[in-house]
């Protein structure tokens, strides 16, 4: 009840709430930059909607069966702990109070691996869609230094700069959340 209420509520119906936030963003934005510039609007578009399609095919699986794991894991370690507590005396007579205690350790030491594994999806998912907002920048800045004046290519860089930094921000946001729902449904 307590994991799983939860799960519901915050991983589920909140992050589905943000997400139709974060896609009316992109949405808004994306026309914007179609009536600014369409060029720049399609490449954009296309841009990270590759990054984030690479990323969510690589990371939603394995952030369900990472959950699936999660989940699995503490019904054990909750499982070990209530059989060491209703046969404590026999563990204590025959000397054995170490095996689930070790046992226990085991388990913990699994689900602060899996839950380590998740706390690093969002992060490493940050880095490589900054990564891909710089280098797609680069590639606008050498199109355009090389099919356009300076003035025009220099208004179209900042365009994409501008919102680039608006939409890589939501789309990891869409992103982040679709790989939290996929990994609370599992769990």
């Amino acid at each position: 009840l307590t994991r799983g209420v939860q799960g519901i509520t915050l991983g589920i119906i909140g992050t589905g709430i943000i997400l139709v936030a974060d896609f009316s963003l992109l949405i808004i934005l994306l026309s914007v930059l179609l009536f600014v510039d369409v060029v720049t609007a399609v490449f954009s578009l296309i841009i990270f909607g590759l990054v984030g399609f690479f990323m969510y095919t690589r990371m939603h699986k394995k952030a369900s069966i990472i959950a699936r794991n999660t989940s699995e894991l503490e019904v054990n370690g909750s499982e070990i702990l209530l059989e060491f507590m209703q046969n404590f005396r026999e563990y204590f007579v025959k000397s054995a109070r170490m095996n689930p205690l070790m046992k226990f350790e085991k388990n913990r030491d699994s689900l602060a691996t899996n839950l380590a594994e998740l706390s690093l999806m969002p992060i490493l998912s940050k880095y490589i869609v900054e990564a891909s907002l710089l280098i797609s920048a680069l590639m606008i800045a050498a199109i355009q230094f090389s099919l356009q004046d300076a003035s025009t290519a220099v208004a179209t860089l900042s365009v994409f700069l501008a919102a680039g930094s608006r939409i890589a921000p939501a789309a990891l946001r869409l992103q982040q959340g679709l790989v939290i729902m996929k990994g609370n449904i599992a769990g």
